[in-house]
């Protein structure tokens, strides 16, 4: 499954530009303003709570089904600070709308690989499967969704930090990762960390991706031209990587040599491991919660977790992540 480039950044920057075209509108033409909506209530079921203003539920709603691609379509965001809470949108008219919900497992509420989601009416994938929910003219009000941890963001995701000395990584010139389906790096990126990149070095990258063998890029944009890589920049590059790795750690420098690492038992790839996650990996290893909420627990790859990844995690929670 592939959402596409930038899948979230492009959801929240078209929320944010149709807002802001929408203010526009209405004040210069009050009949112009919405009038249909959708409304109902959302609660999450899973082991990655409890919902809060630090975890709230994010639902987007959009006129298309492929969500990212076009311009000038209706493309809205709304967060849910409690479990089971209110949501309301405001739609442009009657018609066949797309939802899509997840739990903000991240710094700042946000969602990125390994969060819960859904699709409406308990999809997960593929995305050009999702069911559209109609709203009559008349508005539909109850809506009542519901999820848990049985669809879980694929991707690789991590932190990602330049130690050379050419420059300090800011909002003007931040790094990015690219993903790509070939070992030279041909062609465009499958996927990349988009417009805004990663602007705090250390800080988090998410490439929300399906199943497949990939090569990562990470890069510096010294020149914050925001349009790829530039050749005299600095970066660097690893793979092979396949994707549900929440916590790949990208460290380069001025050489062009890159360390891709991934700590056992950092499920939120936020560079440690706690004791909650400690705990999510006994209950993964006892069979009550599904390997998804943690594949950064299973150190071989094999599909469950064992006494001895679990030991590893416990030594990484104790002594820190390698390279941290």
């Amino acid at each position: 499954m592939t959402f596409g480039s930038s899948f979230l950044e492009m959801l929240r920057w078209r929320s944010a530009l149709i807002s802001v075209a929408v203010l526009s509108a209405v004040a210069s033409d009050p009949s112009a303003a919405y009038s249909v909506t959708l409304s109902g209530t959302v609660c999450y079921s899973g082991s990655q709570g409890p919902v809060s203003a630090e975890r709230p539920i994010e639902l987007i709603v959009s006129e298309r089904q492929d969500k990212v691609e076009g311009h000038g379509f209706y493309n809205e965001q709304y967060r849910v600070a409690e479990n089971c809470g209110h949501f309301q949108f405001s739609v442009p008219a009657a018609g066949n709308y797309y939802l899509f919900y997840a739990l903000g497992i991240y710094p700042g509420g946000n969602t990125g690989v390994g969060a819960p989601y859904e699709l409406y009416n308990n999809r997960c994938a593929p995305v050009d499967a999702r069911d559209p929910i109609p709203v009559p003219p008349s508005s539909l009000a109850g809506a009542s969704l519901d999820f848990d941890d049985t669809c879980i963001l694929p991707g690789i995701g991590g932190t990602v930090t330049y130690t050379g000395q050419r420059g300090v990584v800011s909002s003007e010139s931040p790094l990015g990762v690219q993903m790509f389906d070939n070992p030279e790096f041909r062609g465009d990126p499958v996927v990349d960390t988009g417009h805004d990149g990663v602007q705090s070095n250390g800080g988090r990258y998410d490439l929300i991706i399906g199943p497949g063998t990939y090569y990562l890029r990470a890069l510096f944009d010294l020149n914050g031209s925001r349009d790829g890589w530039d050749p005299t920049e600095p970066f660097g590059t690893c793979g092979p990587v396949s994707p549900n790795q929440t916590a790949m750690h990208i460290t380069f420098d001025d050489t062009g040599a890159a360390t891709c690492r991934s700590c056992v038992g950092d499920c939120n790839g936020d560079g440690e491991v706690t004791i909650n996650e400690i705990i999510l990996l006994v209950n993964i290893a006892l069979g009550n919660t599904p390997l998804s909420a943690c594949t950064a627990g299973d150190a071989d790859a094999r599909g469950t977790i064992e006494i001895n990844e679990i030991i590893i995690a416990v030594n990484n929670a104790l002594s820190g992540c390698p390279g941290r």
